[in-house]
């Protein structure tokens, strides 16, 4: 007792001279055999950044990372299994939800196929994830008091609960059996196995030391009390490192288990943001850097090279609460409690070869002779002779870093593999594949390919956004449907609905995918913000009414423009889903699409004509100039260089020059041809306007869709158009794939160029995130 009280004294008493190095406690009069402590240098140390982050509304607590999948004990969401990608981020392939949907995950361990997942309120699920997409369960164990944390050795399953420890059988996955428990004092947190000895963090009680050399038997061996509620432990060698509240770091050396002695204790800094609490919830050890997930002030790195001075060397600040964390080779995967999971860089600042590559950009960093190994089969570049591993000596290969290319016939830098033309020094592309070089080609004309349809309930479906194989679409009165995109056929298969109100005039008219954020234009319904982490189940995070319909979404980094009839509104999303209202413009006319570019909003408004806009100020905006519309009434809008798009009532395009913002000038206008004769009367606008390259994207309403070459802008021509057989109201355009929003039709899936795999590499344009490259 007299031990702890001594240990609180001096943290208080040093707590006002904390640095960034912490507060230590030297009042130890312990002196372990280790050797050459005070001699032992610092690492220098890792930069922390945080590179991407899966987001989601939880309460992620606990990561096991096994290759590319990551297995998160996800609060009210069970367990959840994300995979990284080629795009270097997380996306969620399956999940599993507790039977009774109150309990909350709280910790993952793994065995081969088999997963256990501690759930609070609920036991233990033992969950096969031999199809990691469709977790299914096999047994459940009951505990009589809440599950904190699990591991697994050796087929024996180890649980800590609130008031007990316990060990089961686990060798059949499906018929766990109890062999032994000691119940305790302690409410258990997390602990670590190490030979025949648990050692526990026991938050009140502090450090539990239990002899489990028989599972049948398991017994209390030692307990030594913390000064403040243990969460965490992790262990060096002999030497023990527990973390607790108020984010107090204490050292053990735990060489005789049943006798621990105290090393000494830090109090890690607090960059908690005001009105927060911080803990140590999760502790990881990688060669002599310490990990400490400490709550609302963020993810620490400690020097641990002299266990008798750690030193906190960095930091990195989370969104949320840092409650668990995995070390995977040079990323440190951090659970956030309500913001999800964090992939965060560790960019090692060591030199540890001295060959002047740092250790963090070093593929060889105890070589001195190798830094770089390009084809990742572990030979450096400077002893490989395959540098590039495509099977052709360096010294013959005239690509020697690229696996894709070795020759080049007609010496005009492009690779043969990659050159339409190997034998011509003049010609390496052919878009359009007719035969003719793009330097010669007059024109290279997209090509149109129906691939599939989807008619939804509303028949009303206009603004589309996409992520990966989900496609998410404002479809009018039936509110948002979100689809999946079949990667094998590319058709599409309803998988939820977010509704609109029941009011005549609610529509869900435009779509913006922030993130895992959904932000939509809803007319009478305002804005709509979903949080779609889980696409399966969209959540409506908030509805912020606005003065008229809203319509259109433009985002200009971290603002928000909303065409809201007759007037538009702004807002601060740098919080997505938390937008913030900064300001409003009214005018005696409809806002229809915008435009942004360097602080100027250019806007079709309607029979007002054309408007530009200071926006540098989204709490003032202003406008500058604008052209009237002599009766066209502009609904969709574009601009390349010093040229703008507008289209408007009667299927027309109209161009102006803006070089001068304060008087633009008209230059041409073109007629759009109707191609959709069975609705030939109705006599719609374009709607919607995209460039991509020299082509003009026209969504043409009852004219359908419209591609126009602009590579002259005051010579427009029709380059294709197609018969989309409903008014085409908006579309998104993503690589070689293309999707239309038709006001009577549905969804379309169209196919840009010739082939549906443009590549060659067997995967079709749409489900290729390289369609250009067969080698990806």
């Amino acid at each position: 007792m007299m031990k702890c009280i001594r240990q609180i004294l001096v943290l208080v008493l040093c707590f006002p001279l904390l640095t960034v190095s912490g507060c230590k406690n030297s009042d130890s009069n312990f002196v372990g055999p280790w050797v050459g402590a005070a001699l032992a240098p610092l690492l220098s140390p890792p930069i922390l950044t945080i590179q991407s982050t899966f987001e989601r509304s939880s309460q992620s607590r606990d990561i096991l990372v096994e290759g590319d999948l990551y297995y998160v004990a996800d609060g009210f969401l069970g367990l959840s299994v994300l995979q990284f990608t080629a795009y270097e981020k997380l996306i969620k392939i399956g999940r599993f939800l507790t039977q009774n949907g109150t309990g909350r995950g709280y910790s993952v361990a793994k065995s081969g196929d088999t997963v256990f997942l501690a759930v609070r309120d609920e036991g233990v699920y033992v969950l096969d994830v031999s199809d990691p997409e469709n977790p299914v369960q096999l047994a459940g164990i009951a505990t009589s008091s809440d599950a904190s944390y699990v591991e697994v050795r050796n087929d024996l399953l180890y649980i800590s609960t609130k008031t007990a420890f316990l060990i089961y059988d686990v060798s059949v996955p499906g018929s766990p059996v109890e062999l032994g428990s000691l119940y305790t004092e302690s409410t258990n947190q997390r602990f670590i196995l190490d030979g025949n000895y648990a050692f526990i963090a026991g938050f009140s009680i502090g450090l539990v030391v239990i002899d489990i050399s028989n599972p049948a038997f398991p017994h209390l061996v030692e307990e030594a009390n913390t000064g403040t509620s243990a969460r965490a432990i992790a262990k060096l060698g002999n030497y023990l490192f527990i973390g607790g509240d108020t984010s107090i770091l204490t050292v053990y050396w735990v060489a005789n288990p049943t006798e621990v002695q105290f090393v000494t204790d830090i109090v890690l800094p607090d960059f908690s943001p005001v009105g927060t609490t911080h803990a140590i919830f999760d502790l990881r050890i990688d060669g002599n850097i310490l990990y400490v997930a400490d709550g609302a002030s963020g993810v620490h790195a400690v020097d641990i090279t002299n266990p008798f001075d750690p030193v906190v060397v960095s930091h990195v600040a989370i969104r949320d609460q840092a409650l668990g964390v995995f070390v995977q080779g040079r990323t440190l995967v951090v659970a956030d409690e309500n913001e999800g999971v964090h992939l965060v860089d560790i960019f090692a600042t060591t030199d540890m070869d001295g060959d002047g590559t740092l250790d963090g950009a070093d593929a060889f960093p105890l070589d001195p002779t190798e830094s770089v190994d390009t084809d990742g089969d572990g030979v450096g570049d400077g002893a490989d002779a395959d540098d590039d591993g495509d099977g052709v000596a360096d010294g013959v290969d005239v690509f020697p870093l690229d696996p894709t290319e070795s020759v080049d016939t007609d010496l005009d830098g492009v690779g043969d593999n990659s050159d339409a033309f190997p034998l011509d020094p003049n010609q390496t592309e052919d878009v359009d594949r007719d035969g003719v070089g793009d330097m010669g080609d007059s024109l290279i004309e997209p090509i149109l390919q129906w691939v599939s349809s989807f008619d939804t309930a509303s028949g009303q479906l206009r603004g589309i956004a996409r992520d990966g194989q989900i496609i998410y679409a404002a479809d009018g009165s039936a509110g948002v449907t979100i689809f999946r995109l079949d990667g094998l056929t590319g058709d599409f298969t309803e998988i939820a609905n977010v509704p609109v109100s029941t009011g005549s005039e609610a529509s869900a008219r435009s779509v913006q995918l922030v993130g895992n954020t959904l932000l939509v234009a809803a007319r009478t319904d305002g804005l709509m913000v979903l949080d779609v982490t889980d696409p399966l189940n969209p959540e409506l995070i908030m509805t912020l009414p606005t003065p008229e319909k809203a319509t259109f979404l433009t985002i200009d980094g971290d603002i928000l423009i909303l065409s809201d009839r007759n007037s538009l509104q702004t807002y601060d999303i740098s919080d997505v889903r938390a937008p913030v209202h900064l300001g409003a413009f009214s005018a005696p006319t409809e806002f229809e699409r915008v435009v942004v570019e360097d602080g100027l909003a250019y806007i079709a408004a309607y029979y007002s004509g054309l408007f530009i806009m200071d926006v540098t100020d989204p709490s003032n905006l202003k406008k500058v100039s604008g052209v009237g519309a002599d009766g066209f009434a502009m609904w969709a809008i574009a601009k390349q260089g010093d040229y703008i798009f507008t289209g408007g009532e009667g299927s027309g395009l109209r161009v102006y020059d803006v070089l001068d913002v304060l008087n633009p000038t008209f230059v041409t206008q073109l007629d759009l041809p109707d191609v959709n004769l069975i609705l030939d009367g109705n006599d719609q606008p374009p709607f919607k306007m995209e460039i991509v390259g020299d082509f003009l994207f026209v969504a043409d309403g009852d004219d359908g869709l419209q591609v126009v070459d602009i590579s002259d802008p005051e010579n427009p021509v029709i380059s294709t158009s197609y018969a989309t057989n409903g008014f085409a109201w908006d579309f998104l355009i993503d690589g070689y794939t293309m999707f239309i929003g038709n006001y009577l039709d549905g969804i379309q899936h169209i196919n840009l160029g010739v082939s549906l795999d443009h590549d060659g590499d067997g995967r079709p344009n749409w489900d290729d995130a390289f369609p250009l490259d067969e080698t990806q």
